[in-house]
């Protein structure tokens, strides 16, 4: 079986291990215009989600959803605006 998921649809890209503040920008843009290339030859529908998860210590420990106090509400807020975004293209 060549399909995990026949009714799966994608809805987009979303940028992971983004650079914090103005760090690496030049990079971050030039990686976003190539995705945006490829996207453009295998769906011209799909594009990059604005929402992305930077690239952070709490997330690659694995516990910054889940921690007390500011890194946990920052954390949370990353996701919740993901889930915003996401929410009215699956029809929620």
């Amino acid at each position: 079986m060549n399909e995990l998921n026949p009714k799966l649809e994608f809805l987009g890209v979303v940028e992971t291990m983004s650079p914090r503040g103005d760090e690496g920008q030049d990079v971050r843009a030039e990686g976003r215009r190539v995705i945006s290339e490829a996207l453009q030859r295998f769906n011209p529908r799909l594009g990059i989600l604005d929402s992305h998860v930077p690239r952070w210590t709490v997330f690659a420990e694995g516990v910054g959803y889940l921690r007390d106090g500011r890194d946990g509400q920052r954390a949370r807020s990353i996701f919740n605006a993901l889930g915003e975004e996401i929410r009215p293209r699956i029809g929620l």
